[in-house]
C-alpha cells in the first residue's frame, strides 16, 4: 500500500526491516531531496495488518523520461527472501501506472554470480554505474577501542599511533565555520580525483538539517568531525545516525602532512 505517514512513525517502520534501515529510506531524506527536485513514494507491505517492509522511492525526470530510484532498498538482506517476487510485481505496476520508463534499486545485499542470475530471472539488470558506494565497510562499535585496533592491518595501526603521537587531535564541530571547512576539504578531494561535485548548498543544506537533531528514538541526525594539526585542518567527515547505525558520507582531506 502507498503510505503518507508522519517522520516518526515512517521511520520506525523503516527501522524494522530485515536490514534494520538506512538513512536514505528515512523520511528526513526523502524531504530533504524534495526541496532538489525529486519526489518521495512510501510503501508499506503488510501481512494480515502486520508490516513486514517499507521502502522510499525518489522518482525524478531523466532526459529518457520518469525514473523511480531506491536508494539503498529494498531492505532486504538476501535474495533468497520470498518477498523478492510480490515486491518487483508491485513495483512494475505502480511504476507503470505512473508512465515510468526506468525502476532502480540499490540494496544492500552481497552481490555474487547467483545472486546476478537471480535477479536477471526477476527481469532486473545490473547497472553499469551505482549511484551509491558499490563497497560497503561494517565496523561493529560494541567492541573496544582495543579490538578495533586489532582488527586493522600493522601499517594503519602505525599511522594511528604516529598521528596521535605528533599531536593530531580530533574533535566535533557542527558550526557553519566547520561546514565551510568540511566543503572545501571535499572540494580539495574531488579536485585531485577529477569527478564532479554537487553545488555547496546542497551540502549544506542537508548537514545544517540533521545536525541539529537531537538524539532521540529512533535516533537520527548528524555530526562533523574534523582532525587538526597545530590548528589546521587535515581532513574532515561527516556521518549520518539512524537507528542504531552510523555512516561516514561525506568527508575530504588535504595532501600536507600526509607523513
Amino acid at each position: 500500500i502507498l503510505i503518507n505517514q508522519n517522520p516518526t512513525e515512517w521511520n520506525k517502520l523503516i527501522l524494522i526491516n530485515p536490514d534494520s534501515g538506512h538513512f536514505l529510506q528515512s523520511f528526513e531524506w526523502g524531504g530533504f531531496k524534495r526541496q532538489w527536485g525529486q519526489k518521495p513514494l512510501r510503501f508499506l507491505l503488510e501481512d494480515n495488518g502486520k508490516p513486514i517492509l517499507a521502502l522510499q522511492i525518489l522518482k525524478r525526470q531523466t532526459p529518457l523520461g520518469l525514473m523511480w530510484y531506491c536508494p539503498k532498498g529494498p531492505g532486504l538482506t538476501t535474495f533468497t527472501d520470498s518477498l523478492w517476487t510480490e515486491l518487483l510485481s508491485l513495483l512494475k505496476k505502480e511504476a507503470v501506472k505512473d508512465k515510468a520508463v526506468l525502476l532502480k534499486i540499490e540494496p544492500e545485499v552481497i552481490e555474487t554470480q547467483e545472486e546476478i542470475a537471480y535477479y536477471r530471472k526477476l527481469g532486473l539488470h545490473k547497472e553499469a554505474i551505482d549511484v551509491q558506494l558499490k563497497a560497503t565497510i561494517f565496523i561493529d562499535l560494541k567492541k573496544s577501542a582495543d579490538e578495533l585496533m586489532a582488527g586493522f592491518k600493522p601499517k594503519t595501526r602505525y599511522n594511528i599511533r604516529l598521528a596521535e603521537k605528533s599531536g593530531v587531535i580530533i574533535k566535533e564541530d557542527n558550526s557553519t565555520e566547520a561546514m565551510e571547512t568540511l566543503y572545501q576539504l571535499i572540494s580539495q578531494t574531488r579536485e585531485r580525483a577529477g569527478v564532479l561535485m554537487r553545488p555547496k548548498k546542497y551540502f549544506f543544506d542537508y548537514w545544517s538539517r540533521s545536525v541539529k537533531v537531537k538524539p532521540k528514538e529512533p535516533l537520527l541526525g548528524g555530526r562533523i568531525f574534523l582532525a587538526e594539526f597545530e590548528g589546521k585542518p587535515l581532513a574532515g567527515i561527516y556521518v549520518s545516525f539512524f537507528g542504531n547505525k552510523i555512516w561516514y558520507k561525506d568527508g575530504g582531506s588535504i595532501q600536507e602532512h600526509k607523513e
